[in-house]
């Protein structure tokens, strides 16, 4: 196949990495080459960590949270005093 009709997204070789409910995890796909393999999550776990950088905070809404409610009585923080905000 002559280069100008190579695809530059076309798939040669993949990893495959599934984590079950279980907690059982499984590896397949092209990893006839383990040291390869290895470089190839090397290189998807540092990418997966420059992302994270740039990304924003994740914000969980409350209705997918368990939280409770005080046992105790709250204020409004306009209410408090300073040495009872709990930041300082």
């Amino acid at each position: 196949m002559p280069m100008s009709q190579i695809n530059p997204l076309d798939e040669v070789l993949f990893v495959k990495v599934t984590v079950y409910t279980s907690g059982a995890l499984s590896i397949s796909g092209h990893i006839g080459d383990p040291q390869l393999c290895i470089e190839l999550l090397q290189q998807a776990i540092d990418e997966i960590r420059n992302q994270q950088r740039k990304r924003a905070l994740i914000v969980v809404p409350p209705s997918d949270t368990q939280v409770k409610e005080y046992a105790y009585p709250v204020k409004p923080l306009g209410d408090m005093p300073p040495s009872d905000w709990g930041d300082r």
